[in-house]
């Protein structure tokens, strides 16, 4: 499905605020679901956003917390997780799309690239340039994902 998906709270170093790299042509008829664990963005900022996205060929989706089976369900249909958070204690929304076989584009962070290691695709949050080509790089690299899969199932068992 051309669905990306962006699993996050409302908070200055979760990125919640860092689409602007997803606005691009290259991703004309993708849909993005920004799934927002905690409280909601602003109505007036929600269709600024839809507008954005509709200027490039893009649907723009946001809804506040979901069920777990909603959200294994979107992720496992979905060909991205966007992850441009800026810290990160564990960083579990890019182990699970890797454990449902979605390919993740997220922030290079140490604490992500120690169990992500070679499946997901980095890049730096804060460089719009940055993070859009890391986008169009994991939704090029499902293969990463499919070399990592039983260590990425063995992570999630624990």
């Amino acid at each position: 499905e051309k669905s990306i998906i962006i699993l996050t709270r409302v908070d200055p170093h979760k990125g919640y605020d860092n689409l602007e790299p997803l606005v691009m042509q290259e991703l004309s008829g993708y849909t993005v679901h920004l799934i927002i664990g905690n409280g909601m963005i602003d109505n007036r900022d929600q269709k600024a956003w839809g507008k954005k996205f509709e200027k490039v060929g893009m649907k723009f989706l946001v809804r506040s917390t979901i069920k777990g089976f909603e959200k294994f369900d979107l992720l496992k249909r979905s060909a991205l997780l966007y992850f441009p958070t800026r810290f990160e204690g564990f960083g579990i929304p890019p182990l699970e799309a890797a454990y449902c076989g979605t390919a993740v584009a997220c922030s290079d962070l140490p604490v992500l690239r120690e169990f992500g290691k070679d499946a997901f695709t980095y890049g730096n949050p804060e460089d719009k340039n940055c993070i859009g080509k890391t986008i169009l790089k994991a939704l090029q690299s499902m293969d990463k994902i499919e070399k990592n899969k039983l260590r990425i199932k063995k992570i999630g068992k624990m």
